[in-house]
Parts: C-alpha cells; sequence; structure tokens
C-alpha cells in the first residue's frame, strides 16, 4: 500500500488525501492511517492546502524519494517474475485486461472493499 501511495506522489507531487483514496481505491480511514503512518516514519509531509483548508495535501520528503527509488527495481522484478511465462504480447493484453477492469470498477462507481473486521 505504502509503495502505491509513494508512486502515486511521485506521479502528483501534492496530491490531496481524498485523491489517493480515489486513486487507490481505499476509504477514507485506511488513506488517513496509511498517511499517518508514513508521516510518522518521514516518508512524506502533509499540510493544509492554501487555497482550501478543508483539503490535506501530501508530498514525498527526500526520504521518501529515496525509499521509493530503492524499492522500485524490486517491485519491478517482482512485476516481471509473476509474468515471467507469458509472451510480450500476452504480458500486453493482461495489462491492457487489468487497465479495463480498474476502468470499469472506477465508472461504476463501486465501492471500495469493506475493511476487514477484527476475528474475520
Amino acid at each position: 500500500m505504502q509503495y502505491a501511495a509513494m508512486e502515486l506522489l511521485v506521479r502528483r507531487p501534492g496530491a490531496s488525501q481524498k485523491a489517493i483514496g480515489e486513486d487507490l481505491g481505499l476509504d477514507r480511514s485506511t488513506v488517513a492511517d496509511v498517511v499517518r503512518r508514513m508521516e510518522a516514519a518521514g516518508l512524506l509531509e502533509r499540510s493544509r492546502d492554501p487555497d482550501d483548508n478543508r483539503r490535506n495535501v501530501v508530498v514525498l520528503t527526500a526520504r521518501g524519494r529515496t525509499e521509493y527509488m530503492v524499492l522500485t527495481p524490486a517491485v519491478v522484478a517482482l512485476q516481471d517474475d509473476l509474468v515471467r511465462d507469458l509472451t510480450g504480447d500476452e504480458t500486453a493484453q493482461l495489462r491492457r485486461l487489468i487497465a479495463r477492469v480498474l476502468v470499469s470498477h472506477e465508472t461504476a462507481g463501486a465501492p471500495s472493499l469493506p475493511e476487514a473486521r477484527p476475528g474475520s
């Protein structure tokens, strides 16, 4: 989850917590928890949007950018490992299909997955 948030903030520095949740398909409390933990670890900073005091905007710190750069090769290697038995065309088709499912999910306004309940 934290890597996905870092990747989003690399692409969209200053994204709001709401935008992070929407982009990652997370509810408000989950985003708030992820941001809080990452902030405590020194990976990001959040502040009030000067144009809209109701919004928190989030940026990676230097430590967060460094951590992202360190993690990226391992993430790319894992992704490559997951599709190693597929041809290039099959990998491209899988990525297109996943993107299509995600777009369909977003445009349908489907809710985020429910949070796990203790004991379940």
